[in-house]
């Protein structure tokens, strides 16, 4: 039978970072602030973050070391110095790389193994975990609200993930004032990723009514919201359903699984490091042209709140974002279509897709976003 969680405690609107302290504060007494290397300190977050702690009595330890894909060496690096510091919690404030950094490190620090282990498919024990919480800076990955982190490791090929129970944080505070300052490339690549979420969980085979109410409302905020929130930053009304949007599609993928995209995007990205968003955008249209047969009613409906053609609606944000469709813009050769195929098929989002994936499936998507 279909089951369904997220986090325990999930705490939303603008100005809800203010309550920070007071969370962690009912988790534990110190905490590992994970965050990336430059971008949160440049915006004031970081030290937001720590004067938010300190001024509700919990102590804090910086882990700052977070640029790009977290690996599996800067897991290991972060569960280190939070058992040395003695810190009982973690803080992931960022990108879904710091959050996915937190939850990794959270996840794993009681453990022995070294990470590598555990990013090539061991088991985090959920009964030995701290309490994380996740703020996310960007609208786009959900990482957030998901039981999963994903981590680089040189000996992989592909993207591949520390999943369970115990990486899922204990709490998320998704405050729209965070993302005020997210560039517009990030914002249309972030948002990209989270329409992809969205669209992808809905029509998925694990899709139910619970998860159908939360990626659909998703789909309709990011379809409405995304291109005004890219033109102005500022614009809070947008940056808060694009908040919510991304959080929600979020906790449908975390439920409901994704599809196509993300067992293609995931080689793509690891081989020509095109942001993850970006790939996402750039093979969605494809995708639907693919799984259109197999989910005709939900992408009606997608047409409908997008006031079009679902496919053409997703081709017209990608041009008003200025996000590039076709994989020659990103130097991607067709001479290596058929590695990426290769690669792209052990996924296990494919499983998850409304139509059964062939290896010819992927090859021509491939081949119709060549450019």
């Amino acid at each position: 039978m279909p089951t369904f969680s997220t986090v325990k405690q999930l705490v939303t609107g603008a100005g809800c970072f203010e309550q920070l302290g007071q969370l962690a504060r009912g988790l534990g007494r110190r905490a590992l602030v994970v965050t990336g290397k430059h971008a949160m300190k440049e915006a004031g977050v970081t030290d937001r973050a720590c004067n938010l702690l300190k001024a509700a009595g919990a102590e804090h330890v910086l882990f700052e070391q977070i640029g790009g894909e977290p690996t599996a060496a800067q897991v290991d690096a972060g569960r280190k110095m939070c058992a040395e510091t003695e810190c009982d919690m973690v803080v992931g404030i960022g990108g879904g790389s710091a959050m996915d950094a937190a939850k990794a490190i959270a996840a794993l620090v009681r453990s022995d193994a070294p990470t590598a282990e555990y990013v090539q498919g061991r088991k985090a024990d959920a009964d030995r975990v701290l309490p994380c919480i996740c703020a996310p800076t960007t609208s786009g990955t959900g990482a957030e609200v998901t039981p999963n982190a994903v981590i680089s490791h040189p000996a992989s090929t592909v993207k591949v993930s520390v999943r369970g129970r115990g990486v899922l944080p204990t709490a998320a505070l998704v405050d729209p004032d965070l993302t005020i300052t997210c560039p517009p490339g990030v914002t249309a690549a972030s948002g990209m990723d989270a329409l992809t979420h969205a669209i992808e969980a809905y029509v998925s085979i694990h899709a139910t009514p619970v998860t159908d109410a939360l990626s659909f409302h998703a789909a309709r905020l990011l379809l409405r919201n995304l291109p005004a929130a890219y033109a102005d930053g500022h614009d809070r009304a947008a940056r808060e359903a694009c908040s919510y949007a991304s959080t929600l599609a979020g906790i449908a993928l975390a439920n409901a699984r994704l599809g196509v995209i993300h067992g293609i995007a995931h080689p793509l990205g690891i081989r020509y490091h095109v942001p993850h968003g970006v790939c996402c955008g750039v093979l969605l249209p494809a995708s639907i042209r693919l799984n259109h047969a197999a989910a005709v009613e939900k992408y009606r409906w997608l047409s409908h709140v997008a006031g079009d053609d679902i496919e053409k609606a997703v081709e017209r944000m990608l041009d008003a974002m200025n996000v590039g469709r076709t994989l020659r813009e990103y130097n991607i050769p067709e001479r290596d279509f058929a590695a990426i195929t290769k690669e792209s098929m052990p996924s296990g989002s494919l499983k998850a897709n409304p139509k059964k994936v062939t290896e010819e499936d992927v090859f021509q998507i491939l081949r119709q976003v060549a450019g």
